[in-house]
């Protein structure tokens, strides 16, 4: 598995190389490709367009090969379409979840349905993650994340755990002390995945600050015991990628040859 995620990144980034050398070559002889800009000759446009996209869909294949043993991680699927010769790729999340991996202990929590965790970052900000992986913390006694060491966000802020209590969280996300609720854990949802951004494999922020996620834990259910394990299946990882790289090289050929006939014409005109 390890071998295969190496493989890839690599390849994916020798590929960022000859992609770079053929772009400088088109550039060269007069070629414009940018998305906005006309080219002067459509066909190389298309065609270093399509490399530039299909590179790109092999880096999302990379990071899901690479994240795909991240606990709450969604790989992220990625089309190219072709719109009157303009090129253009969305990506989205993958919609199923992770099979819940359990470990029976009381701050591993995993969440039914699309929310994510709140967490409060260092620096200020609420960051989202589905890794429920959480533990409390010896120095403070506050309930932090496995993967980041970030605080868990309830209703009611981050919370402080006395030392050898008796805590559970319930299914409606209360975090019960002894039997008296401490608060409710924050459950977010995006209507719009487009509006995170990946700050590491499963852990996301908003692109936009004016983006207001709905927060209603009774749209969900919350399992104490267990965490969800990612979601990549590498067996697909391996024939997308192997797809890609065959389009990939059939698009090189098609331009070296357009290149070669660019550099005919060049010369005959100058003779």
């Amino acid at each position: 598995m390890i071998e295969f995620n190496v493989a890839t990144i690599l390849f994916v980034d020798k590929l960022g190389v000859i992609l770079k050398l053929i772009i400088a070559v088109a550039m060269f002889f007069g070629v414009a490709f940018a998305y906005d800009e006309p080219v002067l000759d459509r066909t190389t446009g298309i065609l270093v367009q399509a490399m530039r996209l299909h590179n790109e869909q092999l880096a999302v294949l990379a990071n899901n090969a690479a994240n795909a043993q991240t606990p709450g991680f969604r790989s992220l699927q990625m089309a190219v379409d072709n719109q009157g010769g303009v090129l253009t790729a969305t990506t989205r999340f993958a919609r199923e979840s992770g099979v819940p991996v359990e470990t029976r202990y009381p701050l591993h929590l995993m969440v039914e349905g699309e929310g994510y965790f709140v967490l409060s970052a260092p620096w200020g900000e609420e960051v989202y993650t589905r890794d429920g992986r959480f533990m409390r913390d010896p120095a403070q006694g506050l309930i932090v994340s496995v993967a980041w060491g970030y605080p868990l966000l309830l209703d009611s802020g981050p919370v402080v755990l006395p030392a050898d209590s008796k805590y559970q969280f319930s299914s409606t996300g209360h975090l019960l002390l002894e039997g008296t609720s401490l608060g409710q854990l924050r459950i977010a949802q995006f209507s719009d995945k487009q509006s995170l951004e990946a700050l590491s494999g499963s852990l996301f922020r908003k692109k936009d600050a004016s983006v207001t996620p709905v927060e209603a834990v009774s749209f969900y259910r919350i399992r104490s015991g267990v965490y969800e394990a990612g979601v990549a299946d590498l067996s697909r990882l391996a024939v997308d990628v192997s797809g890609v790289r065959n389009r990939f090289d059939a698009l090189t050929t098609a331009l070296q040859r357009k290149i070669t006939s660019l550099t005919s014409a060049v010369q005959a005109a100058t003779q």
